[in-house]
């Protein structure tokens, strides 16, 4: 790409939505996850797909605003079992997935062959079991299906004053070397299409030391003031200089990969996906559940494992994590009041609409259901909660409905106008949550497509 292209990159992960996400943290993450958007730009990602490691889901949101690209299902840790997870606290602009799972990257709680795609950014590096973690990519990934990776480099191990920086906030962090690295997934069945380092030692050791602020950058209140006039001449320069960075013809300190899983699809094209149709016991591997009201339990094994706002938390309790850092509990008792608030609004919004909702699907004999949530813009920004809330929602009529094939999809009202849903008999409930404004006709148009329609506007309070 052309420092023009790198440019417009730089300039849009500081904006918009970005601006209070780990991305505007520090330039240094800014032109990272520039960089993954240029290689992924020319990745094809195929539903059903999986994003390992999701953080506060900005990496693969950046990579979708750019390039249309959805997740299927993100994973992470619970709360504080890495030193980025905060109980798959994803960020409320963050609409590009559909679904979240709690999960061991060791021991990946989906069946066999599940996955088109799979996506992880910079995450395995955590200290974690790799050998294990790419025979797990590889058995739930279809035949034909891809891997792409993103990840550190053993150059680090070059650089002791940088490694040791990098140390402060993942302790745990550990590599092969990169050959050891690409031969984990060979042997795991994989073959690697390509292989490419990008940012030089000059490079990163820069973007950690010199110029590395973030989006308070012209605040007056910050030690690292700058002002915007001088800051837009430095984009000017970081932009050049990163258009150097990417298919170094040496190491650098990070490098990405593609893999591809040999055979082809038999049942490609085949919708619609469901998770919870390909949920995996991480403890004796079965595939068969029963649904409760705060836990999901395997049939055969009787292991159960706690639900939180419809996200299954699949870990056993011999897996603690990656991380010897915990986050404090200041922080995590406010994101356990939000997830309670979330699963109390879904509850009242579940026992109001659930009998129209089972009239509906018994008139039609249907096998599918979709669930279609948007929020009113200001109120989101007030009382972010519509992910959450549409996660236990459709988690409820799961369980009341076990045998149903339930699609959640989240719009983001600023996301106007909104593809139209695709043609289908297929039910649909969609949700207009606010603080009492009409439905937009955003969402009017997006679900005309669909007969068999049940649309409701949820006034909260914030």
């Amino acid at each position: 790409m052309s420092k023009e292209d790198f440019n417009k990159l730089l300039r849009k992960a500081l904006v918009g939505p970005y601006t209070e996400t780990d991305i505007s943290l520090s330039l240094f993450r800014t032109c990272l996850e520039t960089m993954h958007a240029v290689y992924m730009k020319a990745c094809n990602v195929v539903s059903p797909s999986l994003e390992l490691g999701v953080g506060d889901g900005s990496s693969s949101m950046f990579i979708n605003g750019e390039f249309g690209r959805e997740i299927s299902v993100g994973l992470d840790m619970p709360l504080g079992m890495t030193v980025e997870t905060k109980h798959l606290w994803w960020h409320p602009t963050a609409t590009h997935y559909r679904s979240f799972m709690g999960g061991n990257m060791e021991n990946i709680p989906f069946a066999d062959s599940t996955f088109s795609t799979v996506y992880t950014s910079e995450t395995m590096f955590y200290g974690m079991d790799l050998e294990a973690t790419a025979n797990e990519i590889t058995r739930v990934l279809k035949p034909g299906g891809r891997f792409y990776c993103f990840n550190a480099t053993d150059q680090w191990y070059t650089f002791e004053a940088v490694l040791n920086q990098l140390k402060i906030n993942i302790p745990t962090f550990s590599v092969p070397s990169d050959d050891t690295f690409v031969a984990l997934f060979a042997d795991a069945g994989l073959s690697c299409e390509k292989h490419s380092y990008f940012f030089s030692p000059a490079m990163e050791i820069l973007l950690h030391s010199i110029i590395d602020t973030g989006a308070s950058r012209t605040s007056g209140d910050s030690p690292l003031y700058v002002d915007s006039n001088n800051f837009e001449g430095k984009l000017d320069v970081l932009a050049e200089l990163l258009s150097y960075e990417t298919d170094l013809p040496t190491k650098g300190f990070h490098h990405f990969l593609s893999f591809q899983k040999p055979g082809q699809d038999t049942n490609a094209g085949i919708p619609p996906f469901d998770p919870f149709n390909h949920l995996k016991c991480p403890t004796c591997q079965a595939t068969v559940f029963s649904f409760e009201e705060s836990t999901i339990t395997c049939k055969i094994c009787g292991s159960s494992y706690q639900m939180v706002c419809g996200v299954p938390m699949m870990v056993t309790a011999e897996e603690s994590g990656f991380s010897s850092i915990r986050l404090s509990e200041d922080i995590t008792t406010e994101i356990n009041q939000h997830l309670r608030n979330a699963a109390k609004t879904a509850t009242a919004i579940f026992n109001q609409y659930e009998k129209n909702v089972t009239l509906m699907l018994n008139e039609k004999l249907a096998k599918n259901l979709d669930i279609i949530v948007m929020a009113e813009h200001d109120f989101e920004n007030k009382m972010p909660i519509s992910r959450q809330t549409a996660s236990a929602l459709r988690y409820m009529f799961k369980r009341a409905h076990p045998e149903l094939t339930i699609c959640l999809r989240i719009i983001k009202e600023s996301n106007d106008p909104f593809p139209p849903l695709e043609k289908s008999d297929v039910p649909v409930l969609a949700l207009y949550i606010s603080g009492g404004v009409p439905i937009p006709n955003s969402l009017l148009s997006a679900v005309q497509a669909r007969p068999n329609l049940l649309l409701y506007r949820c006034n909260l309070t914030s």
